[in-house]
């Protein structure tokens, strides 16, 4: 048996390495979502049941988590260097302020105004 693995060693390597490789590239890529609500990114993001939304405008989860995000890095440098607790008041804020982002965006993109690439 073992001389049959070793005389089929090299078709044995090409087709591990066929299924093995595009399968980490598709699960392990950066925009991979396994979050919750990262496979219909495109859908509205709610709260009780309700979609949020803006001037009409309905949020997307995909925007909510990158805010929200950016408000759990913003609530770290500004705190004690230590990262937010799980207490239900603290998370209302912390959605309350990701929700707020959310609209600061879009008001820049309404308004047209860029960050540049100066380095």
């Amino acid at each position: 048996m073992f001389g049959s693995f070793r005389r089929h060693q090299k078709w044995i390597w090409i087709l591990g390495v066929l299924v093995i490789i595009p399968s980490f590239v598709i699960f392990f890529s950066p925009d991979a979502k396994w979050r919750a609500g990262g496979v219909g990114s495109g859908r509205a993001f709610t709260v009780y049941g309700k979609p949020v939304t803006i001037g009409g405008r309905a949020i997307r989860n995909e925007e909510f988590n990158k805010a929200y995000d950016e408000t759990l890095l913003g609530y770290f440098f500004r705190g004690n260097g230590s990262w937010p607790g799980n207490e239900p008041s603290l998370q209302d804020n912390l959605q309350r302020d990701a929700i707020f982002r959310v609209f600061l965006i879009g008001k820049l993109d309404e308004m047209g105004i860029r960050v540049s690439e100066r380095r």
